[in-house]
């Protein structure tokens, strides 16, 4: 025991609070008697300017504030959305929520495109039978959901006038009782809401301060969505665990401008901040030779990239951009999880840079780790990390249930105590993915649906289970086909590209979208052949038909993950705008038509 409060030491000797017996608000607690006026979260509300800043002590006395009139208002046990633009109130109404005994629900970004039936779909989803934010967000979302769902019942919650009661304080929640409601990104399926315990989300905590080395004082700087896992746990809660300091930016503010990012990582000195491949990759594009000399990026120890497939060319184009600036590439951190794991399974070591490992494609349809025949049968994949003590990793095969060794490929479990219970309001789907460990009792076995392989005891990751595609005798993951595209990165988006198969006719034909890098209608001649002749020199003869799209086209989630579904039916809507296309048809006898066509709607 340590000032009330059990705390355990970690390996490099710093005392930090012991995620068995704790919560949440313990934490909060914890950190407010040590370091009451450490800064803990700045918000820069146009990416680039400060408009809220509050310390440990300031943002405990929001969260009393805010829980004393929450409790008065609705029931303990009470799912509640959270619906904030991305800043402090986010934050404050999570752990109000929690504080007040209610079940905050993660996982609508306000100012997201299709962020309406998002809302709408997580409503009804998690049972929420109220709403809490700003007063114009609710009012925007209330009058936008009205025409569709009229439900009088629901209640909308404007926090902005909680008063000032004084009188509330922190309160001791178990660590086994629910925290919070994430809901997924959406990215192959509709969003499901993972239930998390307070120790799920605390022993996850506790592996990320592990694992990427935090130490007390840190300053990190999250631009990802706070409605997200990667942004709310391993950005925003990460610097409470690690009683450190978060620079938050909006995120739409971002994309528009990526050097913000940057920016605020170098007056801020920050050690820690990441992304998904695609905002390195966006960075690399966007930022002009002038903005990165007066950029000092030597400060960043950790720069994080997950969520996506990682990419060699993306490395080495950020690396070459910014080590001028005093970015050193052994910062590059890779790492895999995923919300039902609450966050972190695995991560490469500190200050070790990212490795990639060469392995043959046809070995992988087959199910084997073993070397490339040649150039053309190369797929490079990032090392994940290695697997980090007390979280256990098994690979298994998906027709015998076995544990496969290492070097084969197969559905990737994970266990450990961030494992979820469950999906809310969905017990059939929840036992088809979490499981009770006979060996582990006390943790949770979680299907995460992704393929993979360990060597080494690291973690590489080949796709889903859910988006191989099988057409005629060839099968594969859309990582892999995209991956031979890659002499074509400066063209291309290598990061949006969309590809599924439909069978018309009793043909089966790959369909291949792809956005180009500039809002330019002049693509280059002969470009969509070529990208067509590659894929077909890779994958053998096939009936492929590839349409080049404009930037931002491809539909989305929050963290950069293709909705494949939906982009697919939004392509057979007509509602995308075509650059080009080219197609290859093989029939009884090899026939090619490839053609250059006009920009137009389909």
């Amino acid at each position: 025991m340590s000032d009330g409060f059990t705390v355990v030491t970690r390996a490099d000797g710093q005392e930090i609070l012991d995620w068995r017996c704790n919560s949440l608000i313990d934490l909060l607690s914890f950190q407010v008697s040590r370091k009451p006026d450490q800064r803990l979260y700045t918000f820069l509300g146009d990416g680039e300017n400060e408009t809220e800043s509050v310390s440990m002590c300031e943002f405990a006395q929001h969260v009393t504030t805010l829980s004393g009139w929450l409790l008065r208002l609705l029931p303990q046990g009470t799912h509640v959305i959270l619906l904030y633009d991305n800043g402090l109130d986010y934050l404050i109404g999570l752990m109000a929520g929690m504080n007040a005994g209610l079940i905050p629900v993660s996982g609508v970004q306000a100012t997201a495109f299709g962020a309406r039936d998002r809302f709408l779909n997580i409503r009804k989803d998690s049972g929420a039978v109220a709403a809490i934010g700003n007063q114009t967000t609710l009012r925007n979302f209330q009058k936008a959901c009205a025409a569709v769902e009229n439900d009088n019942t629901f209640r909308w919650i404007s926090t902005e006038n909680r008063g000032n009661d004084t009188d509330f304080d922190l309160r001791r929640i178990s660590p086994d009782s629910i925290a919070m409601v994430q809901y997924t990104s959406g990215a192959t399926r509709s969003p499901r809401g993972v239930e998390l315990s307070h120790r799920n989300i605390l022993f996850n905590l506790y592996k990320q301060g592990e694992a990427f080395g935090y130490e007390n004082g840190d300053c990190g700087v999250n631009w990802l969505p706070l409605s997200h896992d990667m942004g709310l746990i391993g950005g925003a809660l990460m610097a409470l665990a690690a009683g450190g300091h978060c620079v938050l930016l909006p995120p739409e503010t971002v994309a528009e401008e990526p050097g913000r990012w940057l920016k605020a990582i170098s007056r801020y000195r920050a050690s820690f901040s990441g992304g998904p491949d695609f905002m390195y990759d966006m960075s690399v594009r966007a930022i002009s030779a002038a903005q990165t000399a007066v950029m000092d990026l030597s400060s960043w120890k950790v720069a994080f990239t997950g969520s996506d497939h990682i990419r060699p060319h993306t490395i080495e184009a950020f690396d070459n951009l910014f080590s001028d600036c005093g970015f050193e590439r052994q910062a590059f951190l890779s790492c895999y999880g995923l919300a039902e794991a609450t966050l972190l399974v695995t991560a490469s070591e500190k200050r070790k840079g990212i490795s990639f490992e060469r392995v043959s494609r046809v070995g992988l349809a087959r199910g084997v780790v073993e070397p490339p025949l040649n150039e053309q049968d190369t797929r490079l994949l990032a090392n994940c990390g290695s697997i980090i003590k007390d979280i256990n990793v098994f690979i298994i095969d998906e027709d015998t249930n076995e544990i496969m060794p290492e070097k084969t490929v197969g559905e990737i479990f994970v266990c450990s105590a961030s494992i979820a219970h469950g999906y809310i309001n969905r017990s059939e789907e929840s036992k088809k993915t979490f499981f009770e460990n006979r060996n582990d009792p006390e943790n949770y076995l979680l299907r995460t649906g992704d393929r993979g392989f360990i060597l080494d005891n690291c973690l590489f990751v080949t796709g889903r289970s859910d988006h191989r595609i099988a057409i005629n005798d060839c099968v594969f993951d859309p990582d892999d086909l995209v991956s031979c595209l890659n002499p074509f990165s400066a063209e291309i988006r290598l990061s949006s590209i969309c590809i599924f198969v439909e069978t018309t006719a009793d043909m089966q034909i790959l369909f291949v979208l792809a956005e180009v890098n500039r809002m330019s209608e002049n693509i280059r001649d002969g470009l969509s052949e070529e990208l067509v002749h590659t894929i077909s020199a890779s994958f053998g003869k096939q009936n492929i038909r590839l349409f080049m799209l404009r930037p931002s086209t491809i539909l989305k989630t929050p963290s950069g993950k293709i909705r494949l579904s939906d982009t697919r039916d939004l392509f057979f809507s007509g509602d995308m705008f075509i650059l080009a296309q080219a197609e290859r048809m093989e029939f009884d006898k090899p026939r090619v038509r490839i053609e250059r066509i006009e920009p137009r709607k389909i």
